[in-house]
């Protein structure tokens, strides 16, 4: 979060200084009131009190504006490299490309922790138990919140009532042996509770595969179940 808003502050600023370039005073005098308000936005509603600035953020005068707007609310800018694995800056840009490919595991390594997202369990289609025999968590994720691609995972589920963080067969897409909008849905393994309008979280440890349609639905439960069966042996779950 941090990071995201020092960068969106200092791209602001610079595409405000860009639109201003060669239009004289009165342009550069309107630029200063946008990023003055812009900058009292980010310290009274996004409460900012320290921002981070790689010391390698080209061009200098963007990290210098970083200061003088921040020095005068209050705002410490503080100069922190940014991470770099195997001589590749870690940005949120390339955890995002990450999670778009499926590759939960890279995620993981970059951000030093399983990707997560968090919303409310609502009522889904009603087809996972009475059709499938395979209940699941239908997760209303925020919009606008990275999503991993198309495909099954293995991971958990933090149910927010508890805090117990329970193993789960994770599918992310349309479901298009059915078609639906595009959704998160968790099975938890060896769990008959009801989630529905509990806040919980779902980490993404390993991706098991694509997204698939089959013949009918005697093999879809099939493939669930293997899908299942593998998720209990990544997680050791049993």
């Amino acid at each position: 979060m941090a990071t995201e808003v020092n960068q969106a502050l200092a791209d602001h600023a610079q595409a405000l200084l860009d639109q201003a370039g060669g239009r004289g005073q009165r342009a550069i005098d309107q630029v200063q009131a946008d990023l003055d308000q812009f900058a009292r936005l980010l310290v009274h509603q996004v409460r900012l009190r320290k921002a981070l600035a790689d010391p390698g953020l080209p061009p200098e005068p963007k990290r210098a504006l970083l200061a003088d707007l921040g020095r005068p609310r209050g705002v410490e800018v503080v100069a922190v490299p940014l991470h770099a694995e195997a001589g590749q800056v870690v940005s949120s840009t390339r955890v995002r490309g990450e999670l778009a490919g499926g590759d939960v595991a890279a995620a993981a390594a970059s951000l030093g922790r399983p990707y997560a997202v968090e919303g409310e369990v609502v009522e889904g289609d009603r087809r996972g138990r009475p059709l499938l025999g395979v209940p699941t968590a239908n997760l209303a994720a925020p919009a606008g919140i990275a999503i991993p691609g198309d495909g099954v995972y293995a991971g958990h589920l933090t149910d927010g009532a508890d805090g117990e963080a329970r193993p789960a067969a994770i599918s992310v897409g349309t479901n298009p042996q059915f078609g639906t909008e595009r959704r998160v849905e968790a099975h938890v393994l060896d769990f008959d509770g009801d989630l529905y309008g509990h806040r919980v979280s779902v980490d993404f440890h390993h991706h098991l595969r694509g997204q698939a349609t089959f013949p009918g639905v005697d093999e879809l439960v099939a493939q669930i179940r293997a899908d299942i069966d593998q998720t209990r042996r990544l997680l050791g779950a049993g």
